[in-house]
């Protein structure tokens, strides 16, 4: 019979081996993913995200989306885990550039204010001095 002897050694080696290559297909989660999204978000902690309302969006994302992957790690979803901490990842990324977008602005209506105030006591002075000439 086909069940019997060497046929079934045909059969079920290939069969074991397949189960065994689809159960390492479920690698675990490398650290590395964690530690980065953790290192971003506290990036972007540090630059002050929390006080530029669009970057504090992300970072809240960012906290979220770590949140999440976590609950992934417990069910050992693997797959869904990473993806979500390279999603949060990016998102405090993107925090942190809103951040340094959002002070970079600041700074520049800041020197623009003080060149316009120059500028009206230099017309001040050529006025007063325009007279003596």
């Amino acid at each position: 019979m086909f069940w019997r002897g060497e046929s079934r050694k045909w059969f079920c080696g290939p069969l074991l081996g397949a189960v065994c290559l689809a159960g390492c297909a479920a690698r675990p989660l490398p650290l590395k993913y964690v530690t980065d999204a953790q290192a971003s978000i506290t990036a972007a902690e540090v630059v002050g995200a929390k006080d530029v309302p669009k970057a504090a969006l992300h970072l809240k994302m960012a906290r979220d989306q770590l949140h999440a992957a976590e609950g992934f790690q417990v069910e050992k979803d693997n797959d869904k885990a990473r993806l979500m901490l390279m999603r949060a990842r990016a998102d405090a990324e993107l925090a942190v550039a809103l951040t340094k977008e959002a002070e970079a602005q600041r700074r520049l209506e800041q020197r623009q204010k003080k060149l316009e105030e120059l500028q009206g006591a230099d017309d001040e002075l050529t006025a007063n001095n325009g007279g003596d000439e």
